[in-house]
């Protein structure tokens, strides 16, 4: 799902209201630009998950994969490869480093 229709999707369910009670973030109310927000975005990548039987993955080679099936799926032009250079870029940026070169958005720079 694309962000926008996320947002949406979540607003229809009833977890926004454990959200909302716990976090004091009203989901109803969130828009994409919130997402950039670390908080904002775990808990979206959380309940994306929730319907799912996987577990979590715990290992970035496991990340890798739930992000391929789950996020760019099987057809889409991502790689586990390039998200694994992206989040290496991410852990261990270098000082000439402008930011992930890999297609992951910031809202300080133009990835």
């Amino acid at each position: 799902l694309k962000s926008e229709h996320f947002i949406e999707f979540i607003k229809k369910n009833s977890w926004y209201e454990g959200i909302k009670k716990h976090f004091g973030i009203d989901w109803k109310t969130v828009q994409r630009r919130d997402l950039y927000k670390p908080l904002y975005s775990a808990l979206a990548a959380r309940m994306h998950f929730l319907p799912s039987d996987q577990p979590l993955a715990k290992t970035d080679v496991e990340q890798a994969k739930q992000w391929k099936e789950m996020y760019n799926t099987k057809s889409g032009k991502g790689t586990e490869q390039k998200f694994l250079d992206c989040l290496k870029e991410i852990k261990e940026p270098s000082s000439q480093d402008e930011g992930c070169k890999h297609g992951v958005r910031s809202p300080s720079k133009n990835c």
